[in-house]
């Protein structure tokens, strides 16, 4: 009986409906992104960025993420901020009070996630 329950969760996963597991990690690999972008935007104003970061490392650690995962959203927050100072140097860019005022609310979002 439990090849049943392989072939059950074969299934679910080819129809779409993701385990718990890969649920959780997209949504980490959004607050990654999240992360990134609003980092290095903020970088390319010259504003702080470490409030943003270290509450996106506090979420992983709420998340008890380890390892190769850490290391891999490390990697994406990585590649995102260099994507988001690109984009803030670009003309029509964000203003950096906007980009200030992102910096914020990301920030918050982080710390409240679970």
């Amino acid at each position: 009986m439990r090849w049943i329950g392989r072939v059950g969760l074969g299934v679910a996963c080819a129809l779409g409906a993701l385990p718990p597991l890969a649920a959780q990690d997209r949504s980490l690999r959004a607050a990654a992104e999240l992360t990134g972008v609003t980092a290095g935007m903020a970088s390319a104003c010259g504003l702080d960025a470490k409030p943003v970061l270290h509450a996106f490392r506090d979420l992983m650690d709420r998340k008890q993420v380890q390892g190769a995962a850490r290391r891999r959203l490390v990697r994406l927050v990585s590649t995102a901020s260099d994507r988001g100072y690109a984009t803030q140097r670009e003309p029509g860019a964000m203003s950096c009070a906007e980009v200030k005022v992102e910096l914020g609310r990301a920030t918050r979002r982080l710390r409240k996630a679970r």
